[in-house]
């Protein structure tokens, strides 16, 4: 894990104030998420088109690594972003689908096959990026935290679990987390920020 996902120094991003409404999930809903991601396998993600290739140098050796590590072994990498300010959360959504059909890393799948690993590109984005309402909440902070934590510490399937993934906390009218997961065969810290600078530019754009 990385420093970034704790409390001490979360990082701030500008946005454009919008007074729009939410599309948010109920603190019942928030707490079955706590139990299970529930991810799904769709259909219509790989077409004759799709691309399969082979590892990098770099990623070989963390696939190698994984492999005879320590089974409770995590190589999953994380941060959240305190955004000040009231935000749309239905543009924000738009802006991270928009960000997934721009960067093919975030749609990638590992399997291993006969002829060794490969990382296969989605044509599409798989999962959900979900909207979590916690301003009802005694201590929502808290709660944020401790639900991006126990995501961090979930291992994650390479061939069947997004590789990245992506959740939003309203803390407050004027304040949401951003919480930014990835396993590190797919995204180092230095993308992440990349990821994380465009989201901006996308968002305001969209409004």
């Amino acid at each position: 894990m990385t420093e970034s996902i704790a409390a001490k120094s979360p990082s701030t991003i500008a946005l454009v104030k919008q007074s729009n409404g939410y599309s948010s999930l109920n603190a019942n809903t928030y707490n079955d998420l706590k139990s299970e991601r529930g991810y799904t396998k769709l259909n219509g993600l790989i077409t004759p088109e799709t691309k399969s290739l082979p590892l990098a140098q770099a990623q070989r050796g963390l696939w190698f690594g994984e492999k005879i590590g320590p089974e409770d072994a995590i190589y999953n990498i994380a941060e959240y972003c305190e955004i000040l300010g009231e935000i749309n959360t239905d543009i924000f959504v738009a802006a991270l689908k928009q960000i997934s059909h721009e960067a093919e890393t975030t749609r990638l799948e590992i399997h291993d096959t006969n002829d060794g690993p490969r990382q296969i590109i989605l044509d599409r984005y798989k999962g959900e990026f979900p909207v979590i309402d916690l301003s009802n909440k005694t201590d929502p902070r808290a709660d944020a935290v401790e639900w991006m934590m126990a995501e961090l510490q979930r291992p994650v399937d390479h061939a069947c679990d997004p590789l990245w993934f992506c959740a939003i906390f309203k803390i407050s009218e004027e304040c949401y987390f951003w919480y930014q997961r990835s396993h590190h065969l797919v995204l180092d810290g230095f993308g992440a920020g990349i990821i994380s600078r465009r989201c901006a530019e996308v968002y305001n754009a969209l409004l």
